[in-house]
Order: structure tokens, then sequence, then C-alpha cells
């Protein structure tokens, strides 16, 4: 197999190649969206690439995978408010995310594993697992870097764990992302009602929309934490543990048939 671990840059020869050894593919995915006055629109969809290509780095002297092309836009209507925010329909993105392992599960990867860095996408995907498990007898698996690292973070970084904050900021420098550091805001907006709270967020009551609400009602920067509490020392930390959780997860299923 070449050492090449990414999908785009194989030819079908090397691909058709890598599945005699493999047949374990990481999709990234995330959005293109704003990420308050400090990150770049493409944080979501960086830190999924990031991550993919470190794993695969990681893993390559044990376990051979294929990291395919990143999935760079997602489902973000509530960031909207904010130029630069390109959202898909929950329809499109379902069928995009359909068609693409479709297209994996017939050339023969039959573990697939999407690593996703934007929250809006999570019950769409879950969907997507759902309803391609039963079609395809694949066996097919997504997670956010903060679900599966949800301790690390919480070791690493304060509350609340939101948007643009100190975790998302601490993880962009980690993964050596562009960080207008000297533009960093902390917001975090003030509700009378008792049905919010931001690690774990549920729309309240007055506010009507997308399960969640316009952020241009909740933020006027578009950060919901404390951004400069970031710093490249705790991303670090975050990313090593992501790292190899997401490694040690990826060993366990290449045992499986």
């Amino acid at each position: 197999m070449s050492k090449e671990y990414r999908l785009s840059k194989l030819t079908w020869p090397e691909v058709s190649d890598a599945l005699q050894k493999t047949n374990i593919a990481i999709v990234p995915v995330g959005s293109t969206e704003q990420h308050g006055r400090h990150l770049p629109v493409d944080n979501d969809h960086y830190t999924a690439t990031e991550i993919s290509k470190l794993v695969a780095l990681r893993l390559r002297d044990k376990v051979q995978v294929v990291v395919c092309p990143t999935i760079p836009y997602g489902i973000s209507p509530h960031h909207m408010g904010f130029p630069g925010t390109i959202s898909l329909r929950t329809e499109t993105f379902i069928e995009l995310m359909k068609d693409v392992c479709r297209s994996l599960i017939s050339h023969g990867f039959r573990k697939i594993v999407i690593i996703n860095g934007h929250g809006g996408n999570t019950p769409a995907l879950q969907i997507v697992i759902s309803e391609l498990t039963l079609e395809t007898k694949a066996r097919l698996y997504q997670t956010g870097y903060w679900e599966i690292g949800s301790d690390i973070i919480d070791k690493t970084c304060g509350r609340p764990v939101f948007h643009a904050d100190e975790h998302e900021t601490s993880l962009a420098l980690g993964l050596d992302q562009r960080v207008v550091m000297a533009a960093a805001t902390d917001e975090v907006p003030k509700t009378e009602s008792s049905f919010i709270k931001y690690d774990h967020y549920a729309a309240p009551p007055k506010v009507s929309g997308f399960g969640l609400p316009s952020f241009k009602e909740i933020t006027n920067s578009g950060t919901i934490g404390y951004a400069t509490r970031g710093n490249k020392e705790k991303g670090t930390k975050i990313v090593d543990g992501l790292v190899e959780r997401f490694c040690d997860f990826l060993l366990e299923l290449s045992k499986l048939d």
C-alpha cells in the first residue's frame, strides 16, 4: 500500500491496492460558519480534517486507514446572521452523506468512521448511520470530537463549553489554525429562562427558530464562552488526548469482522 493515506491523493489503482489491506475509511465533516471575531469560518471542518490526518499518521504502523476528502459544509442555519456562513438544508446534508458513504461501501470500505467537527450535524448524522446500517450492513460510526473526548476537554477547560470559546480556541491553536487572538471576545449571554444551559443547549421558549436560536439573537460577537482563556498549551493537551482516543477506537474497530 502507498504510504499516502489521503484518498484524494491516491490513483484508482492505488485505492484498489489499499483495499487489499484495509476496509476502514475516515470521513471528516464539519461546517463553514462564523466562529466569533477570532476564528476563521472553516474552523469546524479544519478541526475534523487535522484530527483525521493525525490519527491516520499515528496509526500508520499498526492499522492502515484511508482519509477521505473533507465535507466542508454542514447544517448551520443558526449562524446565517453572520457573513461567511454557508449552510445546507438538513435533507441535502443527509443525502450528501448517504451518497458519499454508499460510494465508499460499493468499493469495499465496510467500516466507515465519520469524524464530525460541528454539533449541528449530529442529529442528521445519526439518521445517516441508522438508515445506511440497515441498508448496507456495513459498519458505520459517527462521533463529534467533543463527544469522544468530553472528559479530556472538561479536564482542560472551564465552563461553558459551547462555541468559539476556550476549548475551540485552544484546540485551534493546538492544531496550528489561523487565530486572530487579539480579536478574541468573552461573551456568555444572559437568559431569564431556566431551560438553558450552554454546554447542553436547549432553546428557551421565547426564542423560535432552528432548535438553536439565531446566534444573532444571543451573541454580538458570535462567541459563547471565554475565548480569551484559550491557549496553545491547553490545545496541545486536547489534541493529544483526542488523537489517542480515536486511535484506540480504530484499533478496536480493525479487529472486528
